[in-house]
């Protein structure tokens, strides 16, 4: 049985919708962190921005908070190893190099956070929701150019919106083994 030219570009249109939906909401949070973003993507074009967003929106690592129907948070976070963040950090490489989320990693890195304190909590429970083991992980982010390890009661905060009992809410410095050459150790809270 022949498809008739009607029933051929309805699959058409329904295999490009995917793309065209991913390419619309790329579009949009690209124009937030444009907007929004600050430090996070100052030096950035927004050519590579945009494909950045497309390539974690595609991927699931790009978490979005809305409000009144615009976005209000951003968050880029994915799954790696510990070795590659601290190998990548102390060579002065980038920690994301366009490939894929691990999923089975023994880490995650805390790329850009783009949004309004009040947003932060779900943006962080989105994230936990795809690593529901990311309190068995380790989590790096760069605070003032240094690599640093999140403790896991500091993200418990930021999820829950309060410090654990009795626990210090401070990034834990990286090891000077695993820092570029230069900087010093980091004690900062995130926000």
């Amino acid at each position: 049985m022949k498809a008739t030219t009607e029933q051929k570009l309805t699959k058409e249109t329904k295999a490009a919708a995917v793309p065209m939906y991913f390419a619309g909401k790329a579009r949009e949070v690209a124009e937030f962190c444009l907007r929004k973003g600050g430090q996070c993507f100052e030096n950035w074009d927004a050519i590579t921005l945009f494909t950045y967003v497309f390539f974690h929106l595609v991927d699931g690592n790009c978490f979005v908070v809305r409000k009144n129907g615009g976005i209000a948070g951003v968050l880029f976070l994915w799954g790696a190893t510990e070795t590659d963040i601290r190998q990548r950090a102390a060579t002065g490489e980038s920690p994301f190099y366009w490939q894929r989320s691990m999923k089975a990693g023994d880490a995650l890195f805390l790329a850009e956070v783009v949004s309004a304190h009040d947003c932060l909590p779900t943006l962080f429970k989105l994230a936990a929701a795809k690593w529901p083991d990311w309190q068995q992980r380790k989590v790096f982010t760069y605070r003032e150019g240094r690599l640093i390890q999140l403790p896991v009661d500091l993200v418990k905060r930021m999820i829950f919106g309060h410090p654990a009992a009795g626990s210090e809410s401070h990034a834990l410095p990286v090891p000077e083994s695993g820092t570029q050459k230069g900087t010093k150790e980091t004690k900062g809270e995130l926000s």
